[in-house]
């Protein structure tokens, strides 16, 4: 019994041992810092059937989809600043140039290049990410494989990726510790010095090459030998070196002079639907007698799009060119020359209304045409 009592005191010492040897479990994935990347998906544009055949014969490759939209492939700039604590943290989400992508969530569209606030919460190697007010505004779920991240925005159609690498700050020389030291970067190289060429010996030295006595200082336009310093009032001369011409900046594209088109009578304004760019039956028919007047007068119009105060500058700035263009499209699909067509968006910079409602603002989503002699 005295040997079976200390074999089981043994046993419950080595256990103990174990269990305090054993390793730690490992610590979960963090993803604090800035990632930055691309995001891709498709922004879509309401068109009839003609304009689809149109876009493509032109050289585009859009795709078609069965309700009769044409979606264009889009990719862009994205970045993600994120801070961990635990398993869950808090950031802000940027995706570039959304304005006119309809499948990207409003609420990322809206905040532009400010970015939009989330929250989120990481699983594993998996993350989900989602708008700080709540998930119905938009949620992203995200795969972690080390300092890359390849996630989706849910529920968008068509499909919105967003593949995220992680930035690295550069290595700083001085003690380690974060913030110190400065940036270590590579000393500017300089170029090697060129020692001039000797004549060989026993050829003839051109006159008036000959390098100055001991004593004599450099005729006008030489330079000083080495070592020896200009005389006083003098200026050291050296070699002279050709400078290319430069070239002239090409003048950028004049953005269309309104003053130079004036509105008439006989050409009617088109109205649009809140956020939409498609013509509605009646308007279609405005622009029909439109272009049958353009046909007897063969003048050049100039298309403005226009949108209500509602989004942002930049929302709205894309919202009015499309607007412009679906009007211009109309009148090329009428037999009017798209030669003779320019557009111009001016967002909500020119409103004929400044009530703050939806009479006012049904009078603002607009497109007017102008003309002016050839």
């Amino acid at each position: 019994m005295r040997r079976l009592g200390l074999l089981v005191v043994g046993l419950a010492l080595a256990a103990t041992g174990c269990a305090t040897t054993s390793r730690p479990r490992p610590a979960g994935v963090d993803v604090s810092g800035t990632w930055s990347g691309m995001w891709l998906g498709h922004g879509i544009i309401g068109v009839s059937e003609e304009l689809a055949v149109f876009g493509t014969s032109a050289g585009m490759t859009p795709r078609a989809t069965r309700s009769g939209i044409v979606a264009i492939p889009r990719e862009l700039p994205a970045s993600v600043e994120l801070i961990q604590n635990g398993k869950r943290g808090y950031g802000r989400i940027v995706l570039d140039g959304t304005a006119a992508a309809e499948a990207v969530p409003v609420a990322i569209r809206v905040a532009g290049s400010t970015g939009s606030r989330v929250v989120f919460e990481v699983s594993g190697s998996r993350l989900e990410m989602m708008h700080e007010l709540g998930a119905s505004n938009f949620t992203a779920v995200f795969r972690i494989d080390g300092d890359h991240m390849v996630g989706h925005i849910r529920g968008a159609e068509p499909p919105v990726r967003i593949v995220l690498t992680r930035e690295r700050p550069e290595r700083r020389e001085g003690p380690p510790g974060p913030g110190s030291g400065t940036l270590l970067r590579p000393p500017p190289s300089l170029p090697a010095p060129v020692a001039p060429a000797k004549p060989p010996k026993g050829a003839e030295v051109p006159k008036g090459a000959e390098a100055p006595k001991e004593g004599e200082a450099p005729k006008e336009g030489e330079a000083p030998k080495e070592g020896e310093a200009p005389k006083e009032g003098e200026t050291p001369k050296g070699p002279e070196v050709a400078v290319a011409p430069q070239q002239p900046t090409p003048a950028p594209e004049p953005r269309p002079e309104p003053k130079a088109f004036a509105a008439v009578p006989e050409l009617q304004s088109v109205y649009f639907d809140f956020d939409k760019t498609d013509l509605r039956p009646g308007e279609a028919a405005v622009l029909d007698k439109n272009a049958e007047w353009l046909k007897t007068n063969t003048m050049m119009v100039l298309i403005e799009g226009h949108a209500d105060e509602r989004g942002t500058n930049e929302y709205n700035l894309a919202l009015g060119e499309r607007r412009a263009k679906a009007a211009r499209e109309h009148l090329i699909s009428r037999g009017i020359d798209a030669d003779r067509i320019t557009t111009v968006s001016y967002g909500e910079e020119r409103p004929v209304c400044t009530e703050r409602n939806e009479e006012c603002w049904q009078r603002n989503r607009r497109a007017d045409l102008l003309v002016r002699p050839r």
